[in-house]
């Protein structure tokens, strides 16, 4: 991440994401994104309206400003120059409480405008799913309208109805102002037709919405409900900022954005860090961080300052009661409720699913209820002390970030090491058609009872696997692949209960003892020897094949990841940049909004993958026999499968092998497309 990456979601991605959750939202329950533009405009402009009025007033109050010391400006400017002029200006100032730098409150309205309008135009000039779709006569929301065709000219139309609109609506908002106020909004209007006239109708049609309510708003204020906007006077101000209190809007929103930004995803990949690393293409995980944290304080510091600060003295103060009840229920939230959820894995998908039963959804409201009430009187009796109560939280969940990011650190260095360390040579090995061919072939997590259900279902198998034996009654060690581990690879002598008569050794030393009995065996009988993937090598989620390094002959590569494309590694990597974030916000929320964040794992993501590129990243379910999209983690291990043959180099002479590889295909469950079970973009079985 570069530091424009970082400032574009410091300003822009907390609007962006607000735009795409809330079209997702409405998509899925309308199904036409036409429709679904519709309601995001709408609700876009009636969560900024409060915004904007306080915008206006503002604005109102610096004309009236100006226009009040317009004359003494000018009987200064005229009598006096140079130092003298100045310093007679600062005084006039001073003692009219007026700050030169308050002319940037007349142009509040129109810098509101850009972030929101950069938003849009990212979201919606990228949108897929708007290519190709009609909505009334507008014949394809992915590209510009072409409404009216001349010829061999065709002419946008919705560009040139948006910027009427635009006159329009800022004519009747205009009337009275000075002329420079004029010149700025129809200079705007202007700036607006030629930065959309090539742009897609989605967008345009988007910001025409836009137009249409700012004019049905300013006839309302103008025509029909003239509303008189009353500011206190400049002078009462200073009197009533003691009713609020900004330390404690501060460091509650602080306190928020490290909650959400650091604590929560670094906890996450902590758990884990390895598993957050695709070795075949790194991207260090605590970028995902610095993603995350940018978000959050783009969102928590910025964007609700913003908010607070064109708020009114009574408004900072519910701004400060609000945000201090937000902390509790936030932690409480994320510490108490939604705790077990089964196996998350790097793509921030629950394997079972996400969801709550009535009950707890019942019991998170009334603490929720509960909470809120106690930390109103909280801040009703003892406001003074609450400051210091957040800096104290702030301290401690800023401390247990570090910490995380700590443990984070050294894996995942490690796991650069053998990146770098990774030979650019294809992964390959040999079999001989005269000489012994051994395959010790492991597919973790798979269940050995399928088999003869496989077989009844594929007759033709058993052919293929005339000669092998099934054992219908093994059994592993343990549930988990390192505890399995040593006695596949070693035998009896690695089982739990013979490793642990060896107490004086550590158990990554015996673990590795175990997965080199095979190769060192066969190596040292003369057999050419590969080792692919060998799992849990020298305890890490990323194999550690170094452990092979004194013995020069045997051959080892990491194979998971090797054959997807560098289109799909950087999808997954910039899903994870947004999806962290969102899962952090969802943790956070009471329960019964958990699922529709949560979106089966997809955290409400707008982009349509269509079948044409087969970018992955996760499957959604929609019933036991239904699913959309592909799993980055399958696919990762299902491509290794799908290419054993490319790895395959068959010789005709008399030499002997051995390879040993490891593949987690069967490790992710992803629903396939019958009768021959592949992956598929949408699943219908």
């Amino acid at each position: 991440m570069s530091f424009l990456d970082i400032l574009y979601k410091l300003l822009i991605g907390p609007l962006q994401l607000v735009f795409e959750i809330i079209f997702n939202i409405a998509y899925q329950a309308i199904g036409h994104p036409g429709w679904a533009i519709v309601v995001l405009s709408l609700i876009v402009n009636l969560l900024v309206l409060p915004l904007y009025r306080r915008a206006d007033a503002i604005q109102k109050e610096q004309r009236d400003i100006e226009a009040k010391l317009h004359d003494g400006i000018a009987h200064i400017k005229k009598t006096f120059s140079g130092d003298e002029r100045m310093m007679m200006l600062q005084t006039y100032y001073r003692q009219n409480n007026y700050k030169p730098t308050d002319v940037l409150n007349s142009s509040v309205s129109l810098l509101l405008q850009i972030p929101f309008f950069i938003a849009a135009y990212q979201f919606l000039s990228h949108l897929q799913i708007l290519q190709g779709v009609s909505f009334g006569p507008i014949p394809d929301l992915g590209t510009q309208d072409a409404l009216i065709i001349i010829g061999e000219i065709s002419i946008n139309v919705l560009p040139i109805i948006m910027t009427l609109v635009n006159v329009v609506s800022s004519a009747i908002y205009l009337k009275g102002f000075p002329f420079k106020t004029k010149l700025q909004l129809y200079g705007m209007a202007a700036l607006f037709l030629v930065l959309l006239y090539n742009s897609p109708a989605g967008l345009v049609f988007y910001w025409t919405l836009n137009n249409i309510f700012s004019l049905v708003k300013n006839l309302l204020y103008k025509v029909k409900l003239p509303v008189k906007i009353s500011l206190p006077k400049r002078k009462n101000t200073v009197q009533n900022v003691h009713n609020s209190n900004s330390k404690i809007f501060l460091f509650g929103s602080l306190f928020i954005t490290i909650l959400i930004g650091l604590l929560i995803p670094s906890t996450i990949i902590a758990a884990s860090p390895q598993e957050f690393v695709d070795i075949t293409y790194f991207h260090n995980p605590l970028w995902y961080l610095v993603s995350s944290m940018s978000l959050a304080a783009g969102t928590f510091l910025i964007w609700m300052r913003i908010f607070y600060w064109l708020a009114s003295d009574s408004g900072k103060v519910i701004f400060d009661k609000l945000v201090w009840i937000l902390c509790a229920v936030m932690l409480v939230n994320y510490m108490f409720f939604g705790t077990d959820l089964g196996i998350l894995s790097s793509n921030l998908q629950y394997e079972n699913g996400l969801s709550f039963s009535q009950l707890e959804q019942v019991i998170n409201v009334l603490v929720i209820v509960v909470l809120a009430v106690v930390m109103y009187m909280i801040y009703q009796k003892r406001s003074r002390a609450l400051s210091t109560a957040l800096l104290t939280a702030i301290i401690a969940i800023g401390g247990m970030s570090v910490f995380n990011i700590y443990n984070i650190y050294g894996p995942v260095a490690d796991a650069k090491v053998q990146a770098e360390a990774l030979a650019d040579e294809m992964p390959h090995f040999s079999l001989s058609t005269e000489g012994k061919n051994v395959i010790v072939f492991m597919l973790d997590r798979a269940m050995g009872e399928y088999i003869p259900y496989i077989m009844n279902e594929k007759p033709e198998l058993k052919e293929k696997f005339t000669g092998f034996t099934y054992y219908s009654n093994v059994i592993s060690f343990g549930a988990n692949t390192n505890f399995c581990t040593p006695s596949l690879f070693g035998g009896y002598e690695y089982t739990p209960i013979e490793m642990n008569k060896r107490d004086t050794e550590l158990l990554i030393d015996k673990h590795n003892e175990a997965l080199k009995v095979l190769p060192v065996l066969f190596d040292e009988n003369g057999y050419e020897v590969t080792v692919c993937d060998a799992p849990y090598a020298n305890y890490q989620w990323v194999p550690d094949l170094s452990i092979y390094n004194e013995y020069p002959d045997i051959n080892t590569y990491i194979t998971e990841g090797r054959f997807s494309d560098i289109s799909t590694k950087e999808m997954v990597i910039s899903n994870t940049h947004r999806n962290i974030f969102c899962f952090s916000i969802m943790k956070t929320i009471p329960l019964v909004m958990q699922p529709s964040i949560y979106d089966f794992g997809d955290y409400n993501k707008a982009d349509c993958i269509t079948a044409d590129n087969m970018i992955y990243t996760t499957q959604t379910l929609l019933s036991n026999a239904m699913a959309d999209g592909l799993n980055n983690s399958f696919m990762k291990s299902y491509n290794v499968l799908v290419n054993l043959a490319n790895m395959t180099r068959i010789s005709d002479d008399k030499s002997n092998s051995f390879l040993m590889i490891n593949n987690h295909t069967t490790h992710e469950p992803m629903l396939l497309q019958e009768p021959e079970y592949t992956p598929a973009m949408h699943v219908d079985n």
